[in-house]
């Protein structure tokens, strides 16, 4: 709204955007190189608050009508094999060798694997327990969160033993003591 939306259109009335502003508009920011996706995200926000004149009868029609404006296609995204995985993990500095594999192998989010502690993870059972996420405050620093609903406590089971040729299996997340 800040950066993209009120630039343009903060300083009139809603009755003064129109269908061809609006295309004006969305073609600066993309020829502006904005990212396409951060486009359309603004383009869904200004359509929102256009419905919204209109049902507030401020305006009679939504100039926000562009086909194909309020979506954008998402390129498939590259996935490791777990032997990539694995060669990546090794590549690391040890302490953060298990961090690289949890977010391979588990279905947390990067939040939650930084609000991870030792007994978090039970290595018998191999499992990770889930209680809280790190989040990150407007002046940078970090601190440490409940989850958003009681769904997000949960525990999530790591993979079983897979043999791997040339490296440790999975359950090789063990740390091993001399």
């Amino acid at each position: 709204m800040r950066l993209h939306i009120l630039p343009t259109f903060g300083a009139g009335s809603v009755a003064d955007v129109t269908t061809a502003r609006v295309r004006s508009w969305r073609g600066k920011l993309l020829a502006a190189g904005i990212g396409e996706p951060t486009v359309v995200k603004a383009y869904q926000l200004l359509r929102a608050l256009m419905n919204t004149a209109v049902d507030d009868e401020l305006i009679r029609r939504n100039p926000c009508r562009m086909k194909g404006a309020d979506r954008y296609d998402v390129p498939e995204r590259p996935v490791l094999t777990v032997a990539e995985v694995f060669t990546v993990a090794d590549s690391m500095a040890p302490r953060y060798r298990l961090l690289v594999l949890l977010a391979a192998f588990t279905t947390l989010r990067f939040g939650e694997l930084a609000a991870l502690r030792r007994r978090d993870i039970d290595l018998e059972a191999l499992t990770v327990t889930v209680r809280r996420a790190q989040a990150e405050l407007q002046d940078g620093r970090l601190f440490d969160k409940a989850p958003k609903s009681a769904a997000g406590v949960r525990s999530v089971a790591l993979p079983g033993r897979t043999p791997r040729r040339g490296h440790a299996p999975p359950g090789a997340l063990r740390r091993s003591r001399p």
